[in-house]
């Protein structure tokens, strides 16, 4: 799990908990096991060169910083795993090009799995995954980033840049 935890209303912990039941105990977990994961972050460095994560506004053109949509997927659905820039900020068009290209021959017979992030949401994106018979779990549930198996590379990346020194000092060597 990621080394944070959001601050959840009653609601959401109701949702969780149904969430974990259908998923977890109804199904063995299986579902999650054969799913594949979609999910952006954006890095950052200080003026020292030290990268971070950034936590905050999704506004384009935040400064020193470099965004990146990832996709993991379990071997057993012979999914890819994708580490990809982002121009800016993620946009329709963009995410429409990374689901065809990365997720649409993997997830027709297994689910693909993203949060609610707008663009993920958005009725672009949801007519065409519907057209690309892309299998979207849809009731992952709202403010689960922690149990986003994707959080916790973006924390290992950030963490390892720092244990071994890897600094950047633009965005091109980040």
């Amino acid at each position: 799990m990621a080394s944070f935890v959001p601050v959840l209303d009653i609601e959401t912990k109701r949702q969780r908990k149904i969430f974990a039941t259908k998923y977890l105990q109804n199904d063995n977990g299986n579902m999650l096991t054969n799913a594949m994961f979609g999910d952006e972050q954006r890095f950052v460095f200080k003026d020292s060169g030290e990268i971070s994560l950034h936590f905050g506004s999704h506004r384009p053109n935040i400064s020193n910083s470099v965004a990146v949509w990832g996709c993991l997927s379990s071997v057993s659905n012979n999914g890819q795993n994708v580490l990809k820039k982002i121009d800016g900020r993620l946009d329709t068009k963009q995410y429409k090009d990374m689901l065809d290209h990365y997720v649409v021959e993997y997830c027709k017979n297994y689910p693909y799995i993203h949060d609610h992030f707008p663009v993920h949401t958005s009725l672009t994106i949801k007519q065409f995954i519907s057209s690309k018979f892309i299998y979207v779990l849809c009731d992952w549930p709202k403010q689960s980033g922690d149990l986003m198996p994707l959080e916790n590379v973006w924390i290992h990346m950030a963490q390892t840049f720092k244990d071994r020194d890897i600094v950047a000092f633009d965005t091109d060597s980040l």
